[in-house]
């Protein structure tokens, strides 16, 4: 199995390894490097604002981002006391084939691709409740939120993202030197729901899969899992 994620649009990328990914899958962490992502360089005390955390637990999870090399100090601004934050230039792969081959390789791509992708989800909530209303007409008018469900081979579905991949990196140069561009969110996806003589899953009885945890079943009278389900971080990780 073979998953891919881009965490920037370019033409080469730098591979996060498994720990860097284990480090990527904690909630907090994958906040804050989305945050650094989206808006630049930051504090921790900003970041901490920003996201509902003490300055002290944002700057321990900073920390851990740096020690697998996923953001750096931003050494041209801040204090002594107040360091800025960025997250590293250029493209991150999450997924590549060598990292999936193994069961621990995979299981962290799994980890960091989930909790990125609640990230991004809470983005899409936010942008449908509130901020599509608060926004100018002109960017109303401009945002989109498509899906589709075509029959595709892989060698078409191979090249639509390739051709995607293409768009994207020549409208994120173009737009660097347009007055009045804004920092937007796009995301592309594309993988098979229902391959050829594959039965038809059963949706309704299928247990659900949520990554670190035992899966859980819908017909079940199970309660739902509470925090204290929730894995963390090994005791060497825990903040202290």
């Amino acid at each position: 199995m073979s998953l891919q994620r881009y965490l920037w649009i370019m033409s080469e990328s730098q591979t996060a390894g498994v720990e860097a990914l284990k480090a990527l899958g904690h909630p907090v962490r994958a906040r804050l490097f989305n945050l650094l992502s989206v808006y630049g360089a930051a504090t921790a005390t900003d970041l901490g604002k920003r996201i509902g955390e003490s300055s002290g637990s944002t700057s321990y999870h900073l920390r851990q981002l740096e020690k697998h090399g996923l953001v750096i100090e931003d050494t041209e601004r801040g204090t002594a006391r107040e360091r800025y934050w960025q997250r590293i230039p250029g493209p991150v792969e999450i997924g590549s084939p060598e990292i999936t081959a193994t069961p621990a390789g995979l299981s962290a791509v799994q980890m960091a691709a989930s909790a990125l992708n609640q990230v991004e989800e809470q983005l899409v909530r936010d942008f449908i409740n509130y901020r599509s209303e608060e926004l100018p007409e002109e960017w109303q008018r401009a945002s989109d939120d498509s899906s589709a469900y075509m029959w595709l081979t892989a060698e078409q579905t191979a090249r639509l993202g390739a051709e995607v991949h293409d768009v994207m990196e020549r409208y994120r140069a173009e737009a660097a030197e347009v007055p009045g561009a804004a920092r937007v969110f796009l995301k592309y996806r594309v993988f098979p729901v229902a391959l050829e003589n594959e039965p038809e899953p059963d949706l309704l009885t299928r247990p659900i899969e949520v990554v670190g945890q035992s899966p859980i079943d819908l017909g079940s009278t199970a309660s739902a899992p509470t925090a204290s389900d929730i894995p963390t971080d090994s005791p060497e990780e825990q903040q202290p």
